[in-house]
């Protein structure tokens, strides 16, 4: 325990307490999601909704983007080719949770994580795979509690840190699981360990690029070169996931 008193421990274990704070602050504001009325959801399956408000549809995975625009109770109009031409219609935002469970089961499995990471690493703060496997929980789980960046973005700026911190730890988390996985056999290849973690910073700074450029900017055209850039990157957890089966 006298290790974990030296100044570098304790500046991991400050910065693993605010990766807590602001993961746990993340999940709180999930309950000020903004979603679909049951009424508005009825059209999404018609196929015929061509824009809502001044954004034009061309996936319905975009309207995410579009409701982390509002607020709860806000209007939004769809606008819906009939045959008559379009016809505009108006609903109000409503409480995303309201009308789907609340992820309790990942809050809880974070919280479990975190904890085990945290006890791991108080006791054994000098070994290598200790603090490999402390970041490596402090990161999945910090991903698994926020659950998504732009679910949480309804309010003032605040709320874009933890959209922040999602990005880095769901893609750090790979290559540091993979960093851990790897001390277990051989040695020889020590000094490019290093080269594990290029995957996962370019997509941190890719997908925090257009993170923000969609939201500061609210563009639909980044969020959409966001949602493609995310497609490869769950390929690369897909691959990373393999290799630690091997």
């Amino acid at each position: 325990m006298c290790s974990m008193l030296k100044t570098p421990n304790l500046i991991r274990l400050g910065v693993g307490l605010v990766i807590i704070a602001v993961s746990l602050y993340g999940s709180l504001l999930l309950k000020g999601r903004p979603g679909l009325s049951p009424e508005a959801k009825e059209f999404l399956t018609r196929g015929n909704l061509v824009q809502i408000d001044e954004y034009e549809i061309q996936h319905l995975s975009e309207i995410e983007f579009i409701l982390s625009q509002t607020a709860v109770n806000e209007n939004i109009e769809f606008h819906i080719r009939e045959p008559m031409g379009l016809e505009t219609k108006l609903f109000k935002t409503v409480p995303f949770y309201s009308h789907a469970p609340y992820p309790l089961i990942f809050l809880f499995v974070g919280i479990l994580c975190m904890v085990l990471g945290l006890f791991v690493f108080i006791f054994y703060p000098q070994e290598i795979r200790t603090r490999l496997f402390y970041w490596a929980s402090l990161s999945f789980s910090s991903a698994l509690i926020i659950h998504s960046g732009f679910s949480i973005l309804h309010g003032d700026w605040l709320n874009f840190i933890p959209g922040i911190f999602f990005y880095i730890g769901y893609s750090a988390a790979p290559a540091l699981l993979l960093h851990f996985s790897l001390t277990f056999y051989s040695d020889e290849h020590k000094k490019s360990m290093f080269l594990v973690y290029i995957p996962s910073v370019v997509f941190i700074v890719i997908l925090e690029s257009f993170y923000l450029w969609a939201n500061f900017g609210s563009s639909i055209k980044a969020y959409r070169l966001y949602n493609s850039t995310y497609f490869y990157f769950r390929l690369y957890v897909v691959a990373v996931s393999y290799t630690h089966l091997r």
